[in-house]
């Protein structure tokens, strides 16, 4: 991870263009990685969906290290990540957290 934080273009690892016009928020809801299908949930509410979207449960025994990403990440990665995916970071009201 380390090596492609330090390598990839901005573009590769922030969205921010996806959902943004003129450096603005251009949708009515984000989900998250993290909570993916409570979001998929929400979303499927908003829009009035009938019954529930289940996500496949794809990789999910592949990972072994389950690692939190504090304890993962070097100083140089978080603060390459805080600054490629700032708007992100403020937009969506992220913090770093630590593993404990």
């Amino acid at each position: 991870m380390e090596d492609y934080l330090k390598k990839a273009k901005p573009g590769l690892i922030s969205n921010w263009s996806i959902y943004s016009i003129n450096d603005m928020l251009a949708v009515d809801y984000v989900g998250r990685y993290e909570r993916l299908q409570e979001d998929l949930d929400e979303i499927s509410r908003r829009l009035n969906l009938p019954g529930s979207i289940e996500l496949p449960k794809t990789k999910s025994g592949h990972r072994k290290d389950r690692a939190h990403y504090s304890e993962v990440l070097s100083e140089e990665a978080r603060r390459r990540i805080e600054v490629v995916c700032a708007r992100e970071i403020a937009a969506l009201g992220y913090k770093w957290e630590s593993a404990v």
